[in-house]
């Protein structure tokens, strides 16, 4: 059995399960909500390029209006990463986002802050803020 935590409690599992969680941070503020997301995922034995081609073009086929404004390697928490800057229409609304995309412990991580593109300066200065702190935490073996 595996054991797994999140901040309010913890529980057993079956052995090899996989931890696909999202979770999701709302900043109110007047012009709509801030979003800062931490997701994720398997991708097999893909690498980081290959793990986040993936999902670009998942984006573009399900986000209307989707497009890739850059896309650039980073380094953060001592780890290799790419840093993506998107905008697509949710709702209605154009929406802005970064993205921090990472391979930790043979999983696909993405740390991103979403918010409308009229919000494209905070979103870009509470992104840098996050990945400039990123640091990645000890985790117990098996987990």
């Amino acid at each position: 059995m595996g054991f797994y935590q999140t901040q309010e409690a913890g529980f057993e599992l079956p052995a090899n399960w996989t931890d696909a969680s999202i979770n999701m941070l709302e900043y109110p503020r007047p012009e709509g909500l801030i979003r800062v997301g931490l997701s994720r995922a398997e991708r097999g034995n893909r690498d980081l390029a290959a793990s986040l081609e993936e999902v670009i073009v998942e984006q573009r086929r399900k986000l209307p209006f989707f497009e890739l404004l850059g896309r650039v390697d980073r380094v953060c928490g001592g780890l290799p990463g790419i840093d993506t800057r998107v905008t697509y229409e949710e709702s209605s609304r154009k929406v802005y986002q970064r993205a921090l995309s990472f391979v930790i412990g043979g999983r696909f991580f993405v740390l991103g802050v979403k918010g409308t593109a009229t919000q494209e300066a905070e979103v870009d200065a509470m992104f840098e803020r996050a990945a400039s702190t990123f640091t990645l935490r000890a985790r117990p073996s098996g987990a």
